[in-house]
């Protein structure tokens, strides 16, 4: 019997299994992006790592570097992954021409749909930490209390753009992965949640207690870890909810017409 609406534990599970595959499959790759995270987090000082008020050591054209460094990283990282656990691809069955142009396109894709909403999630919330009124605070949080949500739901319609670009960049378009996330929303909010939880409790607590003891070195390596077991679980999870929205969603509307992918 297939199941009407995403299962949500099941897709963790599967997407938990897919981390452990890709490293087995991809070590090469993995231990890459590893290094450079080592590497960004040895060149930022780890008192810095837990620090909120922004990158501050670092000047301008450090921080479009690192920016465009992590992107291109994650390009380069992504696209197989989610080759490899969509379509089963085992290495980059591409010319060098269109893995080029898909890289491009994942990157915008990336920035806009990653990065950007982040950027100006942050922008919203900052007047609350600023303001000493209690009734533009009280008026301000009413308004984020329906803009958030507002904002959220249609930031999981678009999530799965990133793997439909690594699969077919040429074919893919807003409308198609509108379609795909159609009625599943809260539940991809809530495995994203989920997987963000588990991870927090595996990595964030063990290095916040490392360095309140002063081991810095630790909490580099504990930091740099995370980022790739988190950067992998995230293609992996976004990889199942692909799979499951694009082959079990399709089922369960036979004979509702599908939108175009162009």
């Amino acid at each position: 019997m297939e199941e009407h609406r995403l299962p949500v534990l099941k897709t963790l599970k599967f997407a938990l299994k897919d981390v452990a595959g890709i490293i087995m499959k991809m070590p090469v790759l993995c231990m890459t992006v590893m290094l450079v995270f080592l590497i960004i987090k040895i060149y930022k000082p780890s008192r810095d790592i837990f620090r909120t008020e922004g990158f501050t050591i670092w000047n301008i054209s450090e921080f479009y570097f690192y920016f465009a460094l992590i992107v291109a990283v994650r390009a380069i990282f992504a696209l197989p992954a989610y080759r490899l656990l969509i379509d089963g691809e085992d290495r980059m069955q591409r010319n060098f021409r269109e893995s080029i142009e898909a890289a491009l396109a994942y990157c915008a894709a990336y920035v806009i749909f990653k990065i950007l909403p982040l950027f100006a999630l942050r922008i919203l919330v900052s007047p609350m930490l600023i303001t000493n009124s209690l009734a533009f605070l009280f008026f301000y949080v009413v308004v984020m209390i329906i803009v958030v949500p507002f904002c959220v739901f249609w930031y999981i319609r678009w999530s799965l753009i990133l793997p439909a670009i690594a699969v077919d960049w040429q074919g893919v378009s807003l409308r198609w992965t509108n379609w795909l996330t159609e009625g599943a929303v809260w539940r991809i909010y809530l495995s994203k949640l989920l997987l963000f939880a588990i991870f927090s409790l595996c990595f964030k607590v063990p290095a916040l207690m490392v360095w309140s003891f002063g081991f810095d070195w630790c909490v580099i390596f504990i930091v740099a870890v995370s980022s790739t077991i988190i950067l992998i679980a995230d293609v992996a999870l976004e990889s199942e909810i692909y799979i499951w929205c694009r082959d079990k969603k399709s089922i369960v509307l036979a004979g509702v017409e599908t939108p175009s992918r162009i």
